[in-house]
């Protein structure tokens, strides 16, 4: 076998197993979502937050969560 005959059946595996690993992620991040549920939006800070201060100070960000986390 040629040199460029097995770097192109090489490449062709790689593309293959690629393909077959990236559809086997997409599977187990699809089983994921449906087993976390519906998400919803919540506000968290960075750091904790005293009575009385300012959200500014404190940097706050929304983050989605799933629903029975929130």
């Amino acid at each position: 076998m040629s040199g460029r005959r097995r770097a192109l059946l090489l490449l062709a595996l790689a593309l293959l197993l690629g393909l077959l690993a990236a559809s086997s992620v997409q599977r187990r991040e699809a089983a994921l979502d449906a087993a976390l549920g519906p998400s919803t939006t919540v506000l968290v800070t960075a750091a904790p937050v005293a009575a009385g201060t300012a959200l500014a100070e404190a940097r706050p960000a929304l983050r989605a969560l799933p629903r029975r986390w929130a």
